[in-house]
């Protein structure tokens, strides 16, 4: 059982992300339309993977998922960033940066590298699409 004491620093966005992460998962890194990111140095920190499926003749991205292992603040940002992707136009990766996702999340100072990583693996995820679709 988690003890809640120790979730004091997160907001209610936050914890509403982390409490009930809809989004995590696995796509066919092999497929053509799934674009695949990594994010830290797994066994040493963080680590977040991000993967995205595009529907390529409309530019829509289907569907995200992610898997994450570290803390409430990075699985939070993982969920975050992989509901609000959904369904949304190729674009719209360019307005997710470590900012928008800290500030909508409310992280607090120490916390925003989950931010960071996060934002990091959906641009390896991006560049990874668009490498299998050139």
């Amino acid at each position: 059982m988690l003890d809640m004491s120790l979730l004091t620093d997160l907001s209610q966005q936050t914890l509403e992300y982390f409490d009930n992460p809809c989004n995590v998962g696995y796509l066919d890194v092999q497929r053509r339309n799934v674009g695949t990111g990594l994010a830290g140095v797994p066994g040493q920190s963080d680590v977040v993977q991000l993967q995205l499926q595009v529907d390529p003749a409309q530019a829509v991205i289907e569907q995200v998922v992610f898997k994450a292992h570290g803390s409430a603040h990075l699985i939070a940002a993982g969920e975050f960033v992989s509901a609000w992707l959904q369904g949304k136009m190729l674009d719209a990766v360019q307005a997710v940066d470590s900012v928008f996702i800290a500030s909508t999340l409310e992280l607090p100072p120490t916390k925003q590298y989950c931010a960071l990583l996060v934002s990091e693996a959906l641009q390896k995820a991006m560049l990874d699409y668009q490498e299998k679709v050139k």
